[in-house]
């Protein structure tokens, strides 16, 4: 019960900080009914700055620029504003992805022998975690102590921001090619929870010695990742070859690795 007030609070408090990140999710919910309809127009080309960055072996971090949103009712268009690059991200990363969305994922883990920890204060590290929007849910609905890190100081600015009760670590770092998993001790987290990270930094040219690196800090690494993306071979094929369990449900991979 505990758990579920301090969910609820959050997302006042989300709301209070993010109030159009807020009603632009609620709007695009809407936008499904009958006769509503729901747009949004970016006000630069995001997709053009990943490539551009992936060609010079960079993390990519999360698109910027701002956004315009519009909500129609039989075609005639009732509300619109726009979106800082603060907000867009607090909308797609906090707002749209629910304790729900969580359960679902560990859910589906089971079936590949992944059970929560009941343990007290239990340690999740999200590489890659943009505002938290997953992450605080192992706070608030698992009992976790939870720890993030993302190149994109907006998104680790608001993650920041949502931590009302200022209990978890948020760091600004690029965790893929810089000396940043090194701090940690081997097996420091419980769990490493990646959540369609990987699918972004297919490109690195040390990616598997990060991913040797997030092995080595972790007891279990989670992750839950698109299958097919962008001409490359399936996640799964990739996830089998670095040693992690594998299903694929509905074009999402789940991957589960234990030492």
């Amino acid at each position: 019960m505990i758990l579920s007030i301090k969910s609820v609070a959050r997302k006042l408090w989300a709301f209070g900080l993010y109030p159009k990140s807020g009603i632009a999710s609620f709007l695009s919910k809407c936008g499904r009914l009958p006769l509503c309809h729901y747009e949004e127009k970016r006000l630069g080309d995001a997709v053009r700055e990943k490539i551009e960055r992936r060609e010079q072996n960079l993390s990519v971090g999360w698109a910027k620029f701002g956004k315009v949103v519009r909500f129609k009712f039989c075609g005639v268009s009732l509300i619109g504003f726009s979106l800082s690059e603060e907000e867009i991200n607090v909308q797609q990363f906090y707002f749209y992805r629910s304790a729900q969305l969580l359960r679902e994922y560990l859910n589906e883990l089971k079936a590949l022998n992944f059970q929560v920890p009941t343990k007290k204060g239990f340690s999740v590290f999200e590489p890659g975690c943009n505002c938290g929007g997953l992450l605080f849910n192992f706070a608030d609905h698992y009992g976790a102590k939870i720890h993030g890190a993302d190149i994109y100081a907006p998104a680790i600015k608001s993650a920041k921001r949502l931590d009302y009760l200022k209990e978890a670590d948020f760091e600004c770092a690029d965790v893929i090619q810089s000396q940043y998993l090194k701090k940690f001790s081997d097996r420091h987290f419980d769990i490493v929870f990646v959540s369609s990270h990987f699918t972004h930094i297919m490109h690195v040219v040390e990616l598997e010695n990060y991913i040797s690196e997030l092995k080595r800090i972790s007891s279990t690494i989670i992750c839950v990742e698109i299958e097919e993306f962008a001409g490359r071979a399936p996640m799964s094929f990739y996830l089998k070859a670095w040693g992690f369990d594998c299903s694929v449900k509905d074009d999402i991979t789940y991957g589960h690795f234990s030492h």
